[in-house]
């Protein structure tokens, strides 16, 4: 939405300006810019738009996993292995985090005791780590989404 009123400004303003100016200063223009064109801004802002709209459309980070179906099938199945009671699934979550530019995925009921003790990489692995990637994680992971673990009644 900030891009398209930045680039409405700068229209606007190229506009404001070629109504001003006579087409013998515009041509002076063009000549100073070593260009032919009268209107040598208008190429400018329409290649710096362009470039803008296509850095603007794919650089968004999308997020695959946006409801309980998308998650992979053995996290689906390991989390009916481990909540078979649904009346549990209003206090159970899968947080999708990302960290060292790899996702993980951590089960939790609100009343165990342990926490990360069902924490899954995408394969469905347990990470090995030892206390200091462990620290370096606490320290640096990015939560991604929360969801709920299962369809409660």
């Amino acid at each position: 939405m900030i891009l398209i009123l930045i680039q409405l400004m700068f229209v606007y303003t190229v506009k404001i300006h070629e109504d001003q100016l006579s087409p013998r200063n515009l041509r002076k223009l063009g000549s100073v810019l070593n260009t032919s064109e009268p209107y040598p801004m208008k190429r400018f802002l329409l290649i710096s738009s362009l470039i803008l709209w296509i850095g603007a459309f794919t650089s968004c980070d999308k997020n695959e996993y946006e409801t309980l179906e998308e998650l992979p099938g053995w996290l689906q199945k390991k989390i009916t292995e481990i909540i078979p009671d649904q009346k549990t699934c209003s206090i159970c979550d899968v947080t999708i985090i990302r960290y060292n530019g790899k996702i993980y995925f951590h089960l939790y009921c609100g009343f165990w005791s342990c926490v990360y003790c069902h924490f899954y990489d995408e394969k469905g692995n347990r990470p090995d780590w030892d206390q200091n990637t462990w620290n370096e994680f606490y320290a640096h992971h990015e939560v991604v989404k929360t969801l709920p673990a299962c369809k409660g009644d």
